[in-house]
């Protein structure tokens, strides 16, 4: 039954993509050159998001940013409107994301997703075990803990599903890790319905570990790290 209610719950936050009217209706037009200009160069009170997010928007690990080339348009956008408004709150972003009106953010939303997705950085190496249960989860849940399989949403091998909900694979096992982190402990609360953080509240502290080392690891039809 979890498993239902977890699938159903995917459809709603898709089929919500179409329908929000901050994010659909909009009578603007994004221009990418100035989504480029703006990612590369700044704009106002607001530093270039390449300090951060990379030259090429594939993240900085060291520092658990994360990768922003390839993700959705909708999807980008609607984080930064949330950080924008505080429904999602991070330090360093929401002051960025302050100083960003509505052209900006569509701007800047429409270039990263212009950049390719498959780009991918190199797999972290980690630990086979750790890999091992993180795939057990990622793709297939547990479930005698009715832990239902992160693939039910995110895709296979977390290549997400558009526009609403993210890819996973290539980003950093530190910044999943600090996200799942923040659903657990109700520091990040902007998905609809509340699905993150139910899903995070039945993981333990090895879970979370082991399904960011798969992550950050797994690359498209490959099975081990």
């Amino acid at each position: 039954m979890m498993r239902i209610h977890i699938f159903k719950a995917c459809l709603l936050v898709v089929s919500s993509a179409v329908m929000l009217p901050s994010i659909a209706a909009t009578p603007l037009t994004a221009d990418i050159n100035a989504g480029k200009t703006l990612a590369n160069q700044g704009g106002g009170t607001t530093a270039p998001c390449m300090t951060c997010h990379g030259v090429n928007g594939e993240g900085m690990a060291v520092s658990n940013f994360p990768r922003l080339a390839g993700s959705s348009q909708y999807y980008l956008r609607k984080q930064l409107e949330d950080f924008r408004s505080g429904k999602r709150q991070q330090p360093l972003m929401q002051p960025m994301a302050a100083g960003l009106n509505d052209q900006q953010i569509l701007d800047v939303s429409a270039y990263y997703a212009s950049l390719p997705s498959t780009n991918l950085p190199e797999p972290t190496a980690v630990d086979p075990k750790a890999y091992a249960a993180g795939e057990q989860l990622a793709e297939r849940g547990d479930i005698e803990r009715q832990l239902v399989a992160c693939a039910n949403c995110h895709g296979p091998q977390g290549i997400g599903l558009p526009p609403a909900i993210p890819a996973l694979i290539g980003q950093s096992s530190g910044y999943i890790a600090a996200q799942l982190n923040a659903w657990q402990q109700g520091q990040r609360k902007n998905d609809d319905g509340g699905l993150m953080a139910e899903v995070a509240s039945n993981l333990t502290a090895e879970d979370i570990a082991a399904v960011a080392a798969y992550y950050s690891a797994v690359r498209q039809n490959e099975s081990k790290p």
